[in-house]
């Protein structure tokens, strides 16, 4: 795998060369005040270093995912849910080992708004602010991230220091970037171990071989770490088990550093080019965090728990979810004789209690795609405006809970007829339901009431999600046959009333006022 790199955080402070490897920018802005923080976190992390004394518990945090969305017509997301699903699975396979997992607070928010859809980096407070959540870690997703108008680069993500908030590139939300992993580190504290040489990296045509200075050439008065390690408390990260690096992967085409660079003491430095901060390509999946960065990562969560940043709202589901899904109706490539008022269903998988749904009429989900978070249900209801005749429609299940993302994607298609339920038609002048609308405080009943049908009846009251909030059945004899259904517990809103009578079946839509 390529690792999607990570370069300079100061990309307005430099010129990027057009030989330059990659073009893509880590733009989180260290300073002073994150320096600080990383030396207060340090006379705390102790226990994490120590093997005894560390917890072999996990820690379970909460995220919340702020996803930008076209108005108008389009209603385009920026990314697709899957996509969050598996970045928020690699994150949880890179911390593991930390003794932390994430899970999404509540859902995926998204903001309908073209600029935030565009690049949430440019849009006010007024929009971003009411989205977030005080209890979660926040991460915004747009088309594009960072300040526009820097010329030289991409910002793929970057941590915001000040608001406490990532940002990320919707091309860098997938299983197989570091991106995220990276800026979660910056949002635990996490400084690169070449700061100081963020905005100027290390060539020997400017800054000598051996480099003479002890003052780093990018931010002032941070000290340029030695390679014996000897002034690693006070210089670069702070850290010293993450080896001196004056930025040496940027524009270093391996994971295999062998440039030369010397320090002041003529000492040839080896930076860790697998360390997650750094930014060296081509190590496959072999990047991690030093002890130390761990630790600190820990004692940084340690402190935003005590302070409410941090709160765990619900007992979180940690039943793995494997998939895949299997369609129950329509099958696989059925062909059926209509298009409309069916209700597209599924078979359960063990731990999910939550379905992502995609539809479009195009194979590779281009242009018209359709996206649906189905909760606690195995059904999804396609009314009588959502799909056209003689359509070929495709779609995607992914089941998932909130922790457990990592579950493989179902695929299939079904054709539609161009008739108009036939099993809808049979039945449906022959009953009615009254009143409707209905008014939910006013009563608690709704009358049904049949002519002319005989057999077994089964009566099922749906919401627009497809899930069953109502079910009876009844032998019905010779006439008209009435019966009351109990509508106390329902809320507010559209229902659908499904009557099925030997594998026929007619359903008519109620509203609860």
């Amino acid at each position: 795998m390529l690792r999607t790199i990570l370069l300079v955080a100061f990309a307005a402070m430099m010129s990027i060369s057009t030989d330059a490897q990659v073009k893509g920018l880590c733009g989180t802005h260290s300073g002073e005040i994150d320096v600080e923080r990383v030396k207060s976190l340090k006379k705390k992390y102790g226990k994490y270093l120590n093997a005894q004394q560390r917890t072999t518990d996990i820690r379970y945090v909460p995220i919340r995912f702020i996803v930008g969305r076209q108005t108008g017509g389009a209603q385009a997301s920026a990314v697709s849910p899957e996509n969050i699903f598996d970045m928020l699975c690699r994150l949880n396979e890179d911390y593991l080992d930390m003794n932390i997992q994430f899970y999404i607070n509540w859902g995926i928010r998204y903001v309908e708004n073209n600029d935030f859809y565009d690049n949430p980096s440019e849009v006010s407070d007024f929009i971003i602010n009411p989205n977030l959540d005080n209890k979660a870690l926040n991460i915004l997703i747009g088309k594009n991230a960072g300040d526009s108008s820097i010329s030289g680069g991409v910002t793929l993500g970057y941590y915001d220091t000040q608001r406490d908030f990532i940002v990320i590139k919707s091309s860098e939300v997938n299983y197989s970037s570091e991106t995220f992993q990276h800026e979660v580190g910056h949002l635990f504290s996490l400084l690169h171990p070449h700061y100081g040489w963020d905005a100027d990296p290390w060539t020997e045509a400017e800054f000598g071989n051996p480099v003479t200075f002890f003052n780093a050439p990018s931010i002032a008065g941070v000290k340029v770490e030695l390679a014996d390690g000897s002034n690693c408390d006070e210089a670069s990260d702070l850290l010293c088990d993450t080896p001196a690096d004056y930025n040496l992967g940027f524009g270093w085409n391996n994971c295999n550093y062998t440039g030369g660079c010397l320090d002041a003491n003529n000492q040839l430095l080896d930076p860790d080019e697998n360390n997650m901060m750094g930014y060296f390509l081509e190590c496959g999946n072999d990047y991690y965090f030093s002890n130390e960065q761990k630790a600190l990562i820990n004692a940084d969560l340690d402190q935003r728990f005590a302070v409410g940043d941090v709160v765990n709202e619900f007992t979180v589901n940690t039943q793995t979810v494997d998939g895949p899904v299997e369609a129950v109706f329509p099958a696989n490539g059925e062909q059926l004789p209509y298009y409309n008022n069916f209700v597209f269903s599924w078979e359960p998988v063990d731990g999910a209690d939550h379905y992502v749904l995609e539809y479009s009429t195009n194979p590779i989900f281009a242009g018209d795609v359709k996206t649906f978070i189905k909760y606690n249900t195995t059904g999804h209801w396609f009314g009588g405006d959502d799909l056209n005749p003689n359509q070929t429609i495709y779609w995607k299940l992914t089941p998932f809970n909130y922790y457990s993302t990592c579950a493989s994607t179902s695929q299939g298609n079904f054709k539609t007829g161009n008739a108009t339920s036939t099993k809808e038609d049979e039945l449906s002048t022959s009953w009615s339901i009254a009143p409707n609308p209905i008014q939910a405080a006013a009563a608690s009943e709704l009358l049904v009431r049949l002519e002319g049908l005989t057999g077994v009846a089964l009566f099922r009251v749906l919401d627009v999600n497809g899930k069953v909030q109502f079910s009876s059945q009844m032998e019905l004899s010779q006439g008209q046959n009435n019966t009351a259904i109990d509508i106390s517990s329902l809320s507010k809103g559209v229902y659908f009333v499904n009557l099925t009578i030997d594998e026929k079946q007619s359903i008519k839509k109620l509203i609860v006022q």
